[in-house]
């Protein structure tokens, strides 16, 4: 290991950086981060660089990028995107279009109802954009997934984790790209109950990982500072969300405008117990 230099295991570059562990896995996985110094299979140690680059893709989402915007520029692709003859921006745009087009689509008409000719009528492409970006429409939902978890990831990467920001996240759900991405998630869930298939099943549970992860964080630190009782982090944020979604679901029925204070009452009912008091 080199000299004079700090280098952070997983645990403290999540909490150096302010975006969980799961994510910054995430990023790994996308090759937007250089390689750790492993010194053993389950052992790896990072340097100031991987800091830097975190802050930098942070920048990048905040400023509107995306994920594969941010990719091509690291991979140091500078040269200006592929451009159509009326000298219009051509594969990025086009993806980007399509997501939004989806999502739109999706959140509308459900996943078995919404149908490719929607989506590229939305967009303003052709299906051989569409196909040229996505597979299908599996595909396309969990695009449009991830593309809310990138602004998810930062949402929720401000402040310590701590029993007072695991609270304040329910705030969030005011936020129409939060409700948005648990809708999602839902459609998701069910096309691939109904599917048959486990395909995609490895790419959901990453998804889901991530959007428990400033949970767990948050609900690891509150056992760390003894301000809640050991118990298992990934369940309790599992029935966190699980306790958002049904909230969701009952201010839609009902008409209820308080969607934040309700999901803050269910999640003390869920913790009741939990928390020390």
């Amino acid at each position: 290991m080199t000299t004079g230099v700090r280098h952070l295991k997983m645990a403290e570059l999540s909490s150096s950086s302010g975006l969980p562990a799961s994510t910054i896995r995430h990023y790994l996985r996308l090759g937007l981060l250089p390689e750790p110094l492993r010194t053993a299979p389950t052992m790896a140690y990072y340097g100031p660089e991987h800091r830097e680059r975190l802050m930098h893709i942070r920048r990048r989402l905040e400023a509107g990028a995306t994920l594969q915007e941010v990719r091509r520029e690291l991979a140091g692709q500078t040269s200006p995107p592929a451009r159509a003859e009326d000298d219009q921006p051509v594969h990025s745009s086009q993806r980007a279009r399509l997501i939004e087009a989806g999502s739109a689509v999706f959140l509308r008409a459900g996943f078995e109802a919404a149908s490719i000719e929607d989506v590229v009528a939305r967009a303003g492409v052709g299906k051989g954009a569409f196909y040229r970006h996505f597979t299908g429409k599996r595909d396309l939902l969990a695009a449009c997934i991830a593309s809310e978890l990138d602004w998810y990831d930062v949402a929720t990467s401000g402040g310590e984790p701590s029993l007072e920001r695991l609270m304040s996240h329910p705030d969030l759900f005011e936020h129409r790209r939060l409700r948005a991405l648990i809708s999602l998630f839902a459609l998701l869930r069910q096309a691939e109950a109904s599917g048959g298939t486990t395909d995609h099943d490895e790419a959901l549970q990453e998804a889901r990982a991530r959007l428990r992860a400033p949970l767990e964080a948050d609900l690891r630190a509150a056992q760390e500072t003894a301000d809640a009782f050991a118990g298992d982090e990934r369940l309790q944020a599992e029935m966190l969300l699980a306790a958002a979604e049904y909230a969701l679901v009952y201010a839609a029925r009902s008409g209820s405008g308080q969607i934040s204070d309700l999901i803050r009452r269910g999640w003390k009912i869920v913790l009741a117990g939990h928390i020390r008091a």
